[in-house]
């Protein structure tokens, strides 16, 4: 039953409510929605199985995943994150979001030597203690790695919007827009 107009205007604003990441989607970002899809179950087609099997398990036992643009996005319980294919996977309320997303169009470009040239050096930067070491000692940072800063900088060319939440968070009353300089 709905309120009557005078008691609707009245009522506050529910800032509690998750923002969606998108509303409605134009044609053209629908169809590079399609288009990429495609691509990765053809030429990402290994990366995007192992990432189905992953994601598979990890709806298996009720973890959160969601659209993100042209990915599915699948929050995990470990504390790193893995993209493969048209799914990645991060830790839950983390920054890396944009991060991994853009690990997914390096798949694309990439096709099956993604697993290779991208994939194996990530794991070995991240998880051998001889670099976590170095990386500590030396105050490297983790996008030093090739392949780590290329995705990061794919990642906000292509998903970034100024003004728009990268995760999904509560509303705040405070509306801050990024200043152009």
């Amino acid at each position: 039953m709905s309120l009557p107009r005078k008691d609707r205007e009245k009522r506050a604003p529910d800032y509690d409510r998750p923002i969606p990441l998108r509303p409605k989607m134009p044609f053209p970002l629908r169809l590079r929605q399609v288009l990429m899809i495609l691509l990765q179950c053809t030429w990402g087609l290994p990366q995007t199985l192992i990432g189905l099997g992953i994601f598979l398990a990890c709806r298996a036992r009720g973890r959160n995943s969601f659209l993100m643009e042209t990915a599915v996005c699948t929050e995990w319980g470990r504390n790193d994150g893995v993209s493969l294919g048209l799914f990645f996977f991060c830790p839950e309320h983390s920054g890396i979001h944009l991060h991994e997303y853009g690990h997914t169009f390096q798949s694309l470009m990439l096709g099956p030597l993604y697993l290779l040239f991208v994939s194996l050096p990530s794991l070995l930067w991240a998880g051998l203690p001889v670099f976590e070491r170095r990386r500590r000692e030396r105050q490297i940072p983790y996008s030093r790695l090739y392949c780590e800063a290329w995705a990061d900088r794919l990642g906000s060319r292509f998903l970034y919007r100024p003004g728009r939440p990268l995760e999904r968070a509560p509303r705040t009353r405070k509306t801050d827009s990024p200043q152009k300089k």
